[in-house]
């Protein structure tokens, strides 16, 4: 029954709300908190967002006409690979991370015409990803999010979409966003105020490149016992889903989902860029031009490289059941 702004058991008093990482203003975390005791609610809310988040892939695979066994595949890979099921940052960043796959499904549903519900979902959603704990990745997951919305309406859309029309889109975009800032509003002022009181800030450039991602983490994606070399970094997601790449690599340049994958190939290896902090040119070169040192740990972009793999396993998977069932379109 209290609301625990403040919390006297750190140090002199802590304001912990301010900190973020509690989630005290997360719709779920308040549900939950109501109807459970307080360790049934913290408990029951990591698989409730183990839940969301493959359901939430599901949908999205779906929104990309994938068939439903190839986006079951493709969630089970994203929600039991390391990116999501136990080799990242901490529980707070997973609950974070849930709702980015049903931004994007909305955006692409916003392809076909925008509508005041989609905004408004699109602003809730936003809203949670702020409020869930972990501001820095809801910050990198807007950041993939908008690389994502533009890559998609200019490079890889379904049909013709007029200019005027990207501009509405992505103007649109713009204006869920900010509601969803506007709606954290309480949680972002909190935490403003405590870090510039903190190391944040009056961080140097070095700062922004603390936690780059080892190219040798690469290793991990055969060999799972190295992420503990690498911090916890992995692309670990089993053997099964590199022959479902492979398979994705190889598939038709006639197959509908042939576009799906360019889009998630270049996603892909954008993440990974932005990922290897100072070790990569485009990464060095964005810090440089916006003068942000508040971040450290650029390796977190590392999830999303995974949520592309597990995309494009998921479109591998669908090439070799067609194969199957089509062997005179094997090409």
């Amino acid at each position: 029954g209290i609301f625990p702004l403040w919390t006297p058991l750190i140090q002199c008093g802590f304001p912990i709300a301010a900190e973020g990482q509690m989630g005290l203003f997360y719709l779920p975390n308040i549900i939950l908190s109501l109807l459970l005791p307080v360790r049934w609610a913290h408990s029951y809310a990591n698989l409730l967002h183990f839940l969301i988040a493959g359901w939430g892939m599901y949908a999205y695979l779906r929104q990309m006409k994938l068939m439903p066994a190839a986006a079951f595949i493709g969630a089970f890979i994203y929600l039991f690979g390391t990116a999501y099921g136990g080799a990242y940052y901490n529980i707070t960043s997973l609950k974070t991370l849930a709702w980015f796959p049903w931004m994007l499904m909305i955006f692409e549903r916003m392809l076909s015409g925008v509508r005041l519900w989609q905004v408004l979902t699109l602003a809730f959603l936003a809203s949670l990803m702020i409020l869930a704990g972990y501001l820095q990745v809801a910050a990198l997951g807007f950041v993939i999010f908008l690389v994502y919305a533009l890559l998609r309406l200019w490079f890889f859309p379904d049909g013709v979409i007029s200019l005027a029309g990207k501009w509405t889109i992505l103007f649109f975009l713009g204006l869920s966003i900010a509601l969803g800032i506007l709606i954290s509003a309480p949680q972002l002022w909190l935490t403003f105020q405590l870090a510039i009181q903190s190391n944040r800030a009056v961080t140097s450039e070095g700062y922004a490149y603390v936690g780059s991602l080892s190219p040798l983490a690469f290793s991990t994606l055969v060999f799972s016992v190295f992420q503990g070399h690498f911090n916890g970094n992995s692309f670990y997601m089993g053997v099964f889903p590199i022959f479902l790449f492979i398979a994705a690599v190889c598939a038709g340049k006639e197959r509908e989902e042939r576009r799906v994958f360019r889009l998630w190939l270049w996603m892909t290896v954008l993440s990974l860029l932005l990922a290897l902090g100072q070790l990569s040119p485009l990464y060095v070169a964005i810090v440089k031009i916006f003068r942000f040192y508040a971040f450290r740990t650029p390796a977190k972009f590392l999830v999303f490289a995974c949520f592309g793999l597990s995309v494009i396993s998921a479109i591998g998977f669908q090439t070799l059941w067609r194969a199957s069932i089509f062997p005179n379109e094997i090409v």
